[in-house]
């Protein structure tokens, strides 16, 4: 495969947005030097070439199968047996809730499935009615799901060195433009344009902010990003921003969830709803304008909870 100028990168995804190889390229004895991928079962890849850190072009790779694309499906398509576990729930009171929830079905693999995206979306709402116990069978129940220990201080961990304090936001669209290029320059992820469609298409859908000062934003669709590593980042904007809460209310802390498995980011959703439950914790994040301190408290905070299990 040949390739551009000095700077550049190629990066090779598959379909589910893990990274399965890159590499430099640039210039040897005067002279462009070639790059050949190595050789990749039968797939779909998404070829990613990048220029002094700018995405220059993404270029389809189209066959049969690929790697990961099972489990990208999979994650896609929660059975009623997934969703109880999403819940921390048996099936019987599973049934029950999304019956109340009125969530549609689709045929996948033969069986009745609910949409992950549509999963997301009713459990970022809900997540803030449930009662405190059912909060942490959902926290426990999906750690457990993908191996993550419950007593782990999972978000001031993930908080390290991601908390940004812009200067220059007014507006719910300059906080989103902000959020997708903050997390572009991470590494996480490549394609700003991409996130931010994603971020504002979910805003549409349902707003992510919540009644106590905070949105927990994500993408409508994290399928259709490619995504390296799960990420959880926190923007605290100069000032309170108007961001769609029904009751009117102002939003003054933004975090941003990027985790292509399901069951991850819903332990992370329900871990952040306990955390904001105290109004004495988002008090101290809101009088405070230093990145280190913010992160003590929420350490903290996350310490509290952890230690009740």
């Amino acid at each position: 495969m040949g390739t551009g100028a000095a700077g550049s990168e190629i990066i090779v995804f598959d379909c589910s947005g893990r990274k399965l190889w890159s590499s430099s390229i640039g210039m040897q004895n005067g002279n462009e030097e070639y790059m050949q991928v190595p050789p990749l079962p039968a797939g779909t890849y998404r070829i990613l070439l990048r220029e002094d850190d700018k995405t220059q072009m993404v270029m389809p790779m189209d066959s049969i199968n690929c790697p990961g694309c099972e489990r990208s499906l999979m994650d896609n398509y929660l059975s009623l047996a997934d969703t109880a576990r999403c819940l921390g729930m048996g099936l019987k009171e599973a049934t029950r809730e999304i019956g109340r929830a009125d969530l549609q079905t689709v045929m996948y693999q033969g069986r009745k499935c609910y949409l992950r995206r549509d999963i997301i979306q009713w459990l970022t709402k809900e997540f803030g009615s449930f009662a405190a116990d059912r909060l942490v069978a959902a926290e426990q129940s999906n750690a457990e799901t993908v191996g993550i220990d419950p007593a782990t201080l999972l978000i001031t961990d993930m908080l390290f060195s991601r908390i940004i304090l812009p200067y220059r936001v007014g507006t719910a669209s300059s906080m989103l433009r902000t959020i997708a290029s903050e997390a572009c320059k991470t590494g996480a992820l490549y394609d700003e344009k991409a996130l931010l469609e994603q971020l504002t298409l979910r805003e549409q859908a349902y707003s992510t902010a919540l009644r106590c000062g905070a949105a927990l934003t994500h993408p409508l669709d994290i399928s259709k990003l490619y995504v390296e590593h799960s990420m959880l980042m926190l923007f605290k904007p100069p000032h309170p921003l108007p961001f769609g809460e029904e009751s009117g209310k102002l939003t003054a802390l933004f975090f941003l969830l990027m985790f292509p498995v399901a069951n991850e980011h819903l332990h992370i959703l329900a871990r952040l709803n306990r955390m904001l439950r105290s109004k004495d914790f988002i008090d101290s994040l809101l009088v405070i304008r230093d990145e280190k301190e913010m992160l003590d408290i929420i350490e903290q905070r996350e310490t509290e909870l952890v230690s009740r299990f």
